[in-house]
């Protein structure tokens, strides 16, 4: 069987333990798991020609949206966080990319519209 990156029961057991006891330890314990999630989850297809330095904003973007959002994961509910972060991680990266696109699409138009004022 092919080794994984994360364990998916040791994840769980960790939110549990972290919505419970909020200690600092169950806490970084988790920090570190949705850092592994968002540094794997960069390397689809989707966002591979992206520089490094925007990989690791959208990284960042990622980590912030998942650690702000640990208390909306259901644990009685579900038992799958792997899935429930990694897709909040690719829909994080997604909104920075659509950003990303806006505003290079904005500057674009701004200077077509300044070099057309430049030849009148």
């Amino acid at each position: 069987m092919a080794r994984h990156y994360l364990n998916n029961a040791d994840m769980y057991k960790h939110i549990c333990e972290y919505k419970t006891n909020k200690t600092r330890s169950s806490y970084e314990h988790l920090g570190k798991m949705i850092l592994l999630i968002a540094t794997k989850a960069i390397n689809m297809h989707r966002f591979i020609s992206y520089t490094d330095d925007r990989k690791s904003e959208m990284i960042s973007d990622a980590c912030f949206m998942m650690l702000k959002k640990i208390e909306k994961f259901d644990e009685v509910k579900y038992s799958n966080p792997l899935a429930y972060f990694t897709e909040m991680a690719k829909n994080a990266y997604k909104a920075c990319a659509d950003g990303y696109t806006r505003r290079e699409k904005m500057f674009t138009n701004l200077s077509f519209i300044e070099n057309f004022e430049k030849n009148d």
